[in-house]
Parts: C-alpha cells; structure tokens; sequence
C-alpha cells in the first residue's frame, strides 16, 4: 500500500538550520530520491551527476543531533542505499516526525591527488625561494641541489603552480596577444627567436652580462630597451 513519506534530509558538511524535507511516495525509488534532492539543492548539485550522490539512511537522530561527528559515525557504519531499492523497503514504517532520515553526501568521481603539496606547503615553498639572481640557479651545485627535491620553483611540475594570464598582468600584453593572432613572422624574427632562447639558457657568472646580452639582442633586431627600476629590482 502506497504511503506519502516525509523524508528530512541533509547533506554531509552542513549545519542542522540547513536540513530540508523532502515529499515522497513509498513506492519511489532511493533514484528518485536522489533526483528530488538534487533538484531541492540544485545550487549545490548543479553540476554533480545524479548517480555520484550518495544516500544513507539515518538511525534514531533526532534533529538536533545532526551534527558533523554523529553524522561521520552513521557513514562510516552503514552502507549507502541502493539506487533501485524502494523507499517502502528502507523505511518499513513511517519517518518519524523531528529526526533525520537521509544523509547526502557525493561520492568521489576519481582519485584524489596526492602528489602536488597543499596550498601552505606551496606557500612555505614561494616564502623560502632564493632570492639571488636568476642566473645563479643556472650553477650545476645549486641546479644539483634544487632537483634533488621532488618539486622547486619555476614552476616545475607544470602543474605545481597555477599561472596568471599574461593577457591580465599588463594591457600591453593583451594588445602583444591580438598583435600575434595578425602578425606573421619572418625569417629574422624566428632567427632572432632562436638566438634569444640560446642565449639566455647560457651560464653567466653576473646578473648585468645577461641583461646585457639581453639588451644588445633586441637592438639587434631593430628594438631598443631601456632599463628601469621596480623597487630594488632593475
């Protein structure tokens, strides 16, 4: 015989003023279920697959025990609800009024990376980076010192740091981008890419010989830069 439920539900990791109730027939399935709940909590499952979230049944909690620790004790111990079982198999008889039924929680879509360090440890990493020039990283000891470390600065692995768009840095840059899509290159200017890319990956013992370098390769090409100073930095 088919009952109307009413199911107060809550997902994992929120407070006890967030549970929700939701109106169901006995004879739906926990599928259903799921589907009513993601559209109740749409802007929190909006773009969560109905079939990662996951659905248990809460024992004997009255509502103000719904909280984090009481709630990591029943997942822990129970099994989620199947998809195709009916509601009227998983509450036998009807909800009671003032306790909480239905735990939602989203399962896992992959595996968690556990290779690239958390945000602080980055953070520690970025505050305790050398702060000499450039060119002394380019020393074998102290190139030798910094791969000995599964992850260092200049952002490798690639994926170790998340790079600010050259286009939002400068609006010179975001014009460079247009320029790049109309311009097309010339045999100098692909020489003069090459010379610059050998160049620069060359060892120098002082900061000045490399910006020298850097300089006298641009008016070469027919650009003159001029040097300026950004605090202590030129």
């Amino acid at each position: 015989m088919e009952s109307n439920y009413t199911l107060d539900c809550i997902v994992f990791g929120e407070s006890a003023g967030e549970i929700f109730p939701i109106e169901i027939a006995s004879t739906k399935t926990v599928h259903t279920l799921k589907c009513m709940i993601k559209e109740e909590k749409k802007h929190v499952f909006h773009d969560v697959d109905t079939n990662n979230l996951k659905l248990w049944k809460v024992k004997n909690l009255l509502i103000d025990g719904a909280v984090q620790d009481n709630l990591k004790r029943h997942l822990e111990e129970e099994e989620s609800l199947l998809p195709i079982s009916e509601l009227s198999e998983v509450f036998t008889e009807l909800p009671e009024k003032n306790r909480l039924h239905i735990v939602v929680r989203v399962s896992p879509t992959g595996p968690v990376a556990t290779d690239i360090p958390p945000f602080l440890t980055r953070r520690a990493l970025y505050i305790n980076k050398p702060t000499g020039a450039p060119s002394e990283l380019a020393h074998p000891a102290q190139l030798a010192r910094l791969q000995a470390k599964k992850e260092y600065l200049c952002n490798r692995p690639r994926d170790a740091a998340g790079p600010v768009p050259v286009t939002l840095l400068e609006p010179i840059f975001a014009e460079f981008v247009d320029d790049c899509k109309n311009y097309q290159p010339t045999a100098a200017d692909s020489q003069f890419v090459r010379e610059l890319s050998e160049e620069m990956c060359g060892f120098y013992t002082q900061e000045p010989m490399r910006m020298h370098k850097f300089r006298e390769l641009f008016l070469r090409h027919g650009i003159e830069l001029h040097a300026d100073t950004i605090g202590s930095s030129q």
